[in-house]
């Protein structure tokens, strides 16, 4: 099989049907399935929505195991030599799978690559990031990225100087939409459990560009990032907690231990400045 696309659910089950509606409307692929996990999610009538989308593989979890782990049961379960990531607030525009799967086919170094995602108001989303270094984190913490947020120097981390019509090489894209080739997961690993719900997507990519290989930014295909995932619907103060937790576990794992000793003083700082305990 070429293709398999995975997505993961919690709770945003009304965004999964317009997913699986535009898969189906969409996607010209003559050879692909898709996996739809759900992660014990509240709002989700497995025999209904069988009956809605059958051409879909369900596979249901009896717990919330996170995304990540999430992910790894569809990839796991996947027979496409190339594996989509779509998240379920994802709307596919005409041609985007199409774009990516060619690019794929026709650069055999590229282990992965992200399409451009566009807000429903046609804004683009700043959805690429490089990786997460000392420096850039701190001109972030700081407040320097946001006042030259041109630079390239300054906003090195989250990018904010690139227009997004470029095709270009790229640490971390925003796993929203993001197509990977089969062979390379089988190489470095699928996910990294320890990351359930953030980085485990900026873990994932260090390990690919660490073994050699190339993650693209294709401007050509085109995503609608409709927001209000699964993220949005978990309480505020939890997921900013998370997240940057998940930083400093990824500081833990592939940084020294002075970086994770000023990583962790730039979080506790921060947090504590946002009221949200350490």
């Amino acid at each position: 099989m070429k293709l398999s696309i995975v997505v993961v659910n919690w709770n945003s089950t009304d965004l999964l049907r317009g997913l699986m509606t535009s898969v189906r409307e969409t996607v010209n692929v003559p050879d692909f399935e898709t996996i739809a996990v759900d992660n014990a999610s509240a709002d989700f009538d497995e025999s209904s929505f069988k009956a809605q989308y059958p051409e879909v593989t369900v596979l249901a979890q009896r717990s919330n195991l996170g995304y990540a782990e999430g992910n790894n049961i569809g990839i796991r379960a996947a027979k496409g030599e190339y594996i989509l990531l779509l998240n379920p607030d994802i709307a596919l525009k005409e041609g985007a799978v199409e774009k990516t799967l060619a690019y794929m086919e026709k650069n055999p170094n590229a282990a992965a690559a992200a399409a451009k995602l566009v807000r429903p108001d046609g804004v683009t989303d700043m959805s690429l990031r490089s990786f997460p270094y000392p420096l850039g984190v701190f001109f972030e913490y700081t407040g320097l990225a946001k006042l030259f947020r041109k630079s390239r120097f300054f906003a090195s981390y989250r990018m904010r100087y690139f227009d997004y019509d470029e095709e270009i090489e790229v640490d971390q894209p925003m796993a929203s939409y993001l197509m990977l080739r089969r062979s390379v997961l089988d190489e470095v690993g699928l996910f990294d459990r320890d990351f359930p719900i953030f980085f485990n997507d900026v873990d994932l990519m260090w390990r690919i560009k660490k073994a050699g290989r190339s993650v693209r930014f294709l401007p050509e295909a085109e995503a609608v990032h409709l927001g209000g995932g699964s993220t949005k619907r978990a309480p505020r103060k939890e997921m900013i907690r998370e997240s940057h937790l998940s930083l400093l576990r990824f500081y833990e794992k592939h940084f020294s231990r002075r970086a994770y000793l000023f990583a962790r003083l730039c979080v506790g700082i921060t947090l504590k400045l946002k009221g949200i305990k350490l």
